[in-house]
């Protein structure tokens, strides 16, 4: 698969993960929460986020810098749909101590200049 096609099927997969864990926060949780003294949305965020952050980072190292404007497109739609996926983690408890590990996998997300650049091409 070409860089453009890879930054469309993940930005497709995170509106799929991000749309399940909005109904599992807002549907699931509470059930979990009440009847197992269990978070499940803290838990299956953070494994998520951990997958995800992996995935786009590889995908990321393969990226070429001469890419067309389509690829740096679907990049930047990735981009903003990672975006909202870390917005979801103020959903996590405050005293939950795995906070701190995705704040830290954002700033490495965020130090990675080349999708507004090639934008402006």
């Amino acid at each position: 698969k070409s860089m453009e096609e890879n930054g469309k099927a993940l930005s497709r997969l995170l509106l799929e993960v991000i749309g399940d864990l909005q109904q599992g926060q807002k549907i699931w949780n509470k059930f979990f929460i009440n009847t197992l003294k269990l978070n499940l949305f803290s838990i299956a965020y953070l494994e998520l986020e951990t997958l995800v952050a992996e995935h786009v980072q590889e995908q990321l190292h393969e990226v070429d810098s001469s890419m067309s404007k389509p690829t740096a497109e679907s990049l930047f739609q990735l981009y903003m749909n990672l975006q909202e996926l870390y917005q979801m983690k103020d959903f996590l408890p405050e005293r939950y101590p795995s906070r701190e590990r995705g704040d830290a996998q954002v700033r490495e997300l965020r130090g990675i200049q080349i999708l507004p650049i090639h934008l402006h091409h």
